[in-house]
């Protein structure tokens, strides 16, 4: 991530906590995929790290973006 020109500087300078109530992973059976929803056992919600970054739209409007997991 910090050599990949879409991550660098938000890795470097722009890192941040994400609370989730869970995911999906996606599972592969008889060429088939099903989604597969991971939460906390008790339904807490869970925090990962994650990865933010700010810019400008077309249409000058300031935009809010944020990355985590297995990008």
């Amino acid at each position: 991530m910090f050599e990949k020109p879409s991550f660098r500087d938000s890795a470097k300078h722009r890192r941040c906590l994400v609370v989730i109530d869970g995911f999906y992973e996606h599972h592969h059976a008889n060429g088939k995929t099903y989604p597969h929803f991971i939460q906390h056992k008790e339904k807490e919600p869970l925090t990962i790290a994650g990865l933010w970054s700010e810019w400008i739209s077309l249409s000058r409007e300031i935009k809010h973006t944020v990355t985590f997991g297995n990008q």
